[in-house]
């Protein structure tokens, strides 16, 4: 579901630069260069070993969700998964739910995703960072 420019509030805005700021954060950390591995038949996990593991709930770690918050969860995209979850409303889920979906399709290293994602939050909701 698109959300159309004019409906974004400032809270979207502001949602979505925090997103944004996380996924830079993320990608600095693990390397521009990095592609999510995948693991039991090549499935992506949001938590690992009690630890964040993929590239959306990394994010979340960095926005403050606890990963034992996202290992009930695993099998739902990020866009399945709500407010109360994520604390983030439509607009950055569906931002981060992007994200994701290029991870898990294994063709993009994360940086490229970075820079889909952070054209995507310009073009489609005029959010820079």
């Amino acid at each position: 579901m698109a959300i159309l420019l004019d409906q974004i509030t400032v809270r979207d805005r502001e949602e979505i630069y925090r997103v944004l700021v996380a996924l830079h954060e993320v990608v600095q950390d693990a390397g521009a260069d990095y592609i999510y591995p995948g693991n039991v038949n090549d499935s992506c996990f949001y938590v690992i070993l009690g630890q964040h593991s993929c590239l959306a709930s990394r994010v979340l770690g960095k926005l403050g969700v606890p990963a034992p918050v996202l290992s009930r969860w695993e099998g739902f995209s990020m866009g399945q998964l709500n407010y109360v979850i994520t604390g983030l409303h439509q607009a950055a889920r569906l931002i981060l739910d992007r994200a994701q979906r290029l991870q898990d399709s294994r063709t993009l290293v994360w940086g490229e995703i970075l820079n889909e994602i952070t054209f995507l939050a310009e073009k489609e909701y005029g959010v820079t960072v």
